[in-house]
């Protein structure tokens, strides 16, 4: 074979050599992402499962509950209701009530937080659950005897089957905190930043085991006084449950905005340090699926406050529960369940 046919015949294997590379590089690289996505899939898997779980299988009732969902929610795929649960048993106790339910709906659309507080005196229709029949009683109640009646998971699992069949609207997710991790994951963000009332500061610097140095407006609070602040109702003479709910709600929204404004490397330490300390209904797989819908509207995301019973939707009464005279307030069911659907249910 001549220099000419040898060189003719090298120019035809070129292109297939550097295809057979080229493919090589394609495979190598794809390997790669498979393999830092495995990795990345186990590692967020074991972070994840740090998180504490009422039980691993759904019960029969949460079934019948999610088929109740579909009947009567028309929910908006857009939106994400996730119930706040702040629960007052420490450790060592043998109770377990709601001492705050608050309702966060995040609405991808409108790029909107709005945090609902239930209020906890609201008397209402308690649904049957796990063979008892329901009565009338205050909103907290349903917490407390789901847990009695079946377990850590009956809380949750009675309390969103009444915002359901009373209100209509269908709560995707539970959290849950206790009085003990609350004060945790406000130490572990290194506090939160409040703005206090002259009689809010004033009621803090009278508390034996806090500093006396808290004054009207902007204020760093540790866990300890956060807990304070988001349970009192008696700061003054015209504090009230309402002003306690707008409290909660104050934290919660100072929570979010130092969460939001973390890089990743404090992200990360932070997620390691709270995820223990939150009880939640949520797999793994959706507490994924919620971040990857939830994280790219972070940065920008309004949040908006509200209470149900709502302003001019309700009245005071004296009713006996438990053959005790009670105070409560009476809602005009209608008019409420219309306002928290229009936020929950786009």
């Amino acid at each position: 074979m001549g220099r000419k046919s040898v060189e003719t015949e090298r120019k035809k294997k070129q292109p297939r050599g550097c295809l057979g590379r080229f493919l090589l590089f394609l495979v190598v690289v794809e390997g790669l992402i498979l393999a830092a996505g495995i990795g990345a899939f186990l590692y967020l898997n074991s972070v994840l499962d740090l998180v504490e779980r009422p039980q691993a299988k759904r019960t029969a009732i949460f079934e019948k509950l999610e088929d109740l969902s579909e009947s009567l929610s028309g929910k908006n795929d857009g939106i994400v209701n996730i119930l706040l649960i702040g629960q007052d048993m420490r450790e060592g106790a043998d109770h377990k009530l709601a001492d705050a339910m608050i309702l966060c709906s995040v609405n991808r659309n409108t790029g909107t937080m709005t945090m609902c507080s239930l209020m906890r005196d609201m008397y209402v229709q308690l649904p049957d659950y796990a063979g008892h029949a329901g009565s009338k009683n205050r909103i907290n109640a349903a917490y407390s005897l789901g847990c009695a009646w079946n377990g850590d998971r009956g809380g949750m699992e009675m309390l969103d089957q009444l915002i359901l069949e009373q209100f209509g609207v269908e709560v995707d997710y539970n959290v849950e905190f206790s009085f003990d991790s609350f004060v945790r994951v406000v130490d572990a963000l290194g506090g939160v930043e409040l703005d206090l009332t002259e009689a809010e500061a004033a009621y803090l610097n009278k508390q034996p085991n806090l500093p006396d140095s808290y004054t009207e407006g902007s204020n760093l609070l540790d866990g300890e006084a956060a807990l304070i602040f988001v349970r009192t109702r008696h700061s003054s003479a015209g504090d009230s449950d309402f002003l306690r709910t707008g409290r909660q709600r104050a934290v919660v929204a100072a929570v979010t905005e130092k969460l939001r404004k973390m890089d990743f490397m404090q992200l990360h330490s932070m997620i390691t340090d709270i995820l223990p300390m939150i009880y939640t209904d949520m797999t793994n797989r959706e507490i994924l699926s919620c971040a990857l819908k939830l994280l790219p509207m972070a940065a920008d995301l309004k949040i908006e406050s509200q209470q149900i019973p709502a302003d001019g939707t309700y009245e005071n009464a004296r009713v006996e529960i438990g053959g005790y005279s009670a105070a409560v307030l009476v809602p005009d069911l209608e008019r409420n369940k219309q306002i928290l659907m229009e936020i929950c249910e786009g």
